[in-house]
């Protein structure tokens, strides 16, 4: 997933105070953007003409400088290829509509993005809005802005700065530019008016707004396509993307109708390995901060993250004087050098305090950084100015280990130890102590996912039979599953004398089969046949049909629409006595793989060090003498996969972190 901010607003700014460095005094910023419009200088000076001529638009004319001197940073992307994707994207929406009480997932068997892939960048150029927007576009949107703010019951306490930031923009991240407002305030005013009467109040118009979001059409939440450059009158027809257009959407149908809402986001998750996570936040009455998600949580419920942050910004359409970039006067690396985020932490989390010495070989007045781990290295998230020989963080999230880093010639470099934040400002330095040296015994390369406990009940009760014919309509149970769900393969001896031609596996209650891998043998050889069973698969991907239970991988599991009674199995080739059976369930195969090689390493102050490589067996796991204590360690599997997560071993177990 790609940051809704721009990685090189930076450079933009170093090109506009270049290009004005000729200049005999210093430019204003407004005169500083209509120099970089070039040949569209004169549709933003009709703009700014048509509000200065009449005292009665000072305000609009103060709103339209706010946007001119701030829309060189802003841009969207196009070509045909972008162009074909929104006609793909609007097709596929088209024929998969909404499932009463099924808001979030699509209906067919291949996802989206398995047809329909992001197009490459090649595939497309950046237009920059100065360059191109007409003086029509903004004064329709300045005009209709002003016009919902002042006629809302609801927006009277709103001021002019929210105003600007939270409703007037014409954009919220590198989408198209379209004319928007109409749209979504004549879909979603009425219905909001209904619930709401003529009296509302900020937080009970959001709340309706979500409610209507909520009960309407679904949204076919495609996590792996990326899908970034939909434009606000795509997304009000398809409602298709991952949380960053389901965002976008909230924020658009909020300031159509006058509610001030925007973005917020973490620049990397800090115990995933994805990058940036998206969700919305909205202003009421009285000037405080709701955050909510589309489909998960209304506003006014509470601002408690469901998940580790780190550090929270906050999207923008104006240069924030608190962003990274601009605070340091600095171009720093990415995800931290945009001019366009603010760091919002304090508004979600109570302050927690970091002090890091620096050694005696950095100087002071430089910057520290401060990163969290996204499965192959330290991504910085924050930072601070060094002096007196320490660099201090404020507003740090505690429960998650950060790494302090130096940039030296645009290259991280670790300086220190890792660092677990604690809540009461007694941070832990992870110091691994190779005076002390311990066996390890591992047995997996990440944490368990967060729907294994859901789904730990998919397994009690699922059954293996086989039957004299192939529709099973006297079936005989040679083995029933009586343990919860194992990411272990299970190899089960079968004791039954006749030779049988049909064979299956019939799901668990409630459990939509959700298995991986079988394999039936016969005296120590695997048996081959017809793939039989349910033809109604659940939707979640192509590798959810019933040959996925015999294709080798483990990876791919057969899983049905309907949650219970359906099955997967064999007409073997030929008659054949089962000895024994081996099956996996559902699993994301993390635990140690046969025969893949894997490397164990821990961190110290100057980098990861090796402990060695080791081979692994099924249902195994791998062991380790002489491990130092106390250490953060990792585990590299060579051969495949890239979920993989720091941990320290405690108690002969692994602690995730």
């Amino acid at each position: 997933m790609r940051s809704i901010f721009s990685t090189d607003r930076w450079g933009i700014y170093i090109s506009i105070v270049l290009a004005l460095a000729v200049a005999c005094r210093q430019p204003s910023r407004l005169e500083q953007a209509l120099v970089f419009a070039g040949n569209n200088r004169a549709e933003l000076e009709k703009v700014l003409a048509h509000y200065y001529a009449n005292a009665a638009d000072s305000l609009k004319y103060r709103a339209a400088c706010f946007l001119i001197e701030n829309m060189p940073f802003h841009y969207s992307y196009s070509g045909k290829a972008l162009d074909d994707f929104a006609v793909e994207v609007k097709r596929y929406a088209a024929g998969h509509e909404y499932v009463p009480g099924d808001h979030t997932r699509n209906l067919s068997v291949n996802s989206f993005a398995d047809d329909f892939p992001t197009p490459a960048s090649s595939g497309y150029g950046r237009t920059m809005d100065s360059h191109v927007i007409t003086s029509t576009f903004l004064i329709n949107n300045i005009e209709q802005s002003f016009k919902i703010w002042q006629e809302q019951p609801w927006g009277t306490d709103l001021s002019f700065e929210d105003f600007c930031e939270q409703i007037l923009p014409y954009r919220v991240a590198d989408e198209p530019l379209q004319e928007w407002r109409a749209l979504y305030y004549d879909y979603f005013r009425p219905k909001v008016d209904s619930i709401c009467g003529d009296t509302c109040d900020l937080l009970t118009a959001g709340r309706a707004v979500y409610r209507i979001i909520y009960d309407s059409r679904r949204w076919i939440f495609e996590n792996s396509t990326t899908s970034r450059h939909l434009g606000a009158e795509t997304l009000f027809h398809c409602r298709l993307g991952d949380c960053r257009l389901m965002s976008l959407y909230a924020v658009f149908a909020f300031r159509a109708l006058g509610i001030p809402c925007g973005v917020d986001m973490i620049l990397q998750n800090p115990d995933k390995q994805y990058k940036q996570h998206y969700w919305n936040y909205m202003k009421d009455n009285n000037g405080v901060t709701h955050r909510f998600e589309l489909l998960q949580k209304e506003p006014g419920e509470n601002n408690k993250m469901n998940r580790q942050t780190g550090k929270i910004y906050r999207s923008c359409y104006g240069i924030q004087a608190g962003s990274p970039p601009y605070k340091y006067k600095a171009k720093l690396p990415a995800p931290l050098n945009d001019l366009l985020m603010t760091d919002v932490t304090h508004e979600y989390h109570e302050k927690t305090t970091l002090t890091i010495a620096v050694s005696r070989k950095r100087r002071d007045n430089g910057l520290l950084f401060l990163g969290v781990f996204n499965n192959s290295r330290w991504i910085p998230v924050t930072c601070s100015k060094i002096k007196n020989g320490k660099a201090v963080f404020d507003y740090v999230e505690p429960g998650i280990v950060y790494q302090a880093l130096s940039y030296i010639d645009g290259k991280p470099e670790e300086e220190g130890f890792p660092v677990l934040v604690q809540p009461d400002n007694n941070h832990l330095f992870i110091k691994p102590d190779t005076a002390c040296l311990h066996t390890m015994t591992i047995n997996r390369k990440y944490p368990l996912p967060g729907w294994y406990q859901a789904f730990r009940h998919r397994s009690v009760g699922g059954r293996f039979e086989v039957s004299v014919d192939s529709l099973f309509t006297r079936p005989v149970t040679i083995h029933t599953h009586t343990d919860s769900l194992s990411f272990d393969y299970y190899h089960i001896k079968i004791d039954y004398p006749e030779k049988i031609e049909h064979i299956r596996y019939y799901s668990a209650p409630d459990a939509h089969v959700n298995i991986a891998e079988i394999k039936f043998i016969s005296d120590g050889k695997a048996l081959k046949g017809k793939v039989i069973g349910f033809d109604n698969p659940s939707g979640f991907g192509s590798d959810c049909t019933r040959e996925a239970a015999f294709d080798g991988n483990p990876l791919t599991y057969t899983d049905s629409s309907s949650p219970d009674g359906a099955w997967v199995g064999l007409t073997l080739n030929e008659p054949a006595q089962i000895t024994e059976i081996e099956y996996l369930y559902r699993n994301d195969d993390n635990n140690i793989r046969e025969d893949d090689v894997y490397e164990l390493f821990y961190f110290t102050d100057a980098g990861k060090v090796s402990l060695g490589k080791r081979t692994g067996v099924k249902n195994g796991a791998l062991i380790y003498e002489n491990a130092p204590s106390g250490a953060l360690f990792i585990l590299h599997n060579e051969t495949r996969g890239s979920e993989e997560r720091p941990f320290m071993y405690e108690n002969e177990e692994q602690i995730w972190w």
